[in-house]
């Protein structure tokens, strides 16, 4: 089995370059896609860990189940610019899916296979109001062969506010950016459970774990950011967990109601 990156990445360790763009390959993306936010935790250590994550309404975003440890109170910034806009972050509490990272898929907290749920829950403390919040797609009912896969071979936008280049280390203006790219032909071993992308010269990269996979024009979020096969370059195989499941839509279901 292929190892693979959790896309995660240590605020600290990146060096901020003006006027980049943030996914690689990508470009700023300023407003269009408002329900996509910087979503960050400071560990006990100093360190700092970040994510982007995707507003579903008022008070619930949803972002990939690895990014920060169980429980974490996530400060979380709904604007193009992220923590460089200068309004304060809103503060919600981070819940993974109860399922991620349960053996086989984790062994020693690393990562073995792809049977697990990598999608969380950041509750918010409070209501943000945005001029619209992303959708979810209907459940898939015929064991995976639905609209996902006919999607297959079709133009998706990923959102993201991670790294966008590495010179040669990783760079990033933390701004919200879009790149556009293809939905590739299913690995057999992931496709029930994710979407393949194959990047070539865009796509999403670290920090940019939660972001939504979009289908073309529209705020259905079909899948998050998930996984990279080549950290160095974040180019080749990356992989989004997919959200029309039932086990994704009821657990996000659940802190919606």
């Amino acid at each position: 089995m292929r190892r693979f990156t959790l896309l995660a990445v240590l605020v600290c360790a990146i060096s901020v370059v003006p006027s980049a763009g943030a996914i690689i390959g990508g470009s700023p993306d300023g407003d269009a896609h408002p329900y996509v936010a910087f979503a960050g935790v400071r560990l006990p250590n100093g360190q700092s860990l970040s994510c982007s994550a995707t507003f579903v309404s008022p008070t619930v975003a949803i972002t990939a189940a690895h990014c920060f440890p169980p429980g974490s109170s996530v400060l979380v910034f709904p604007y193009a610019l992220g923590p460089r806009d200068g309004r304060p972050p809103v503060v919600g509490q981070f819940i993974p899916h109860p399922d991620f990272c349960k053996p086989p898929a984790c062994q020693g907290g690393e990562l073995k296979d792809f049977v697990t749920d990598d999608v969380a829950v950041i509750k918010l403390s409070q209501p943000v109001a945005l001029p619209r919040y992303a959708e979810l797609p209907k459940v898939e009912k015929s064991q995976g062969r639905g609209k996902v896969q006919k999607l297959v071979k079709k133009d998706v936008q990923v959102v993201g506010f991670g790294v966008q280049a590495f010179v040669p280390q990783p760079v990033s203006d933390l701004a919200r950016t879009v790149a556009t790219e293809e939905i590739a032909s299913p690995d057999p071993v992931v496709e029930e459970l994710f979407v393949q992308i194959d990047q070539d010269a865009s796509g999403f990269c670290l920090g940019d774990s939660g972001g939504p996979v979009l289908e073309k024009k529209k705020d259905v979020v079909i899948a998050i950011s998930s996984f990279v096969e080549h950290e160095t370059t974040c180019l080749g195989p990356s992989f989004s967990y997919r959200l029309d499941s039932a086990s994704a839509q009821s657990f996000i279901g659940a802190y919606l109601r």
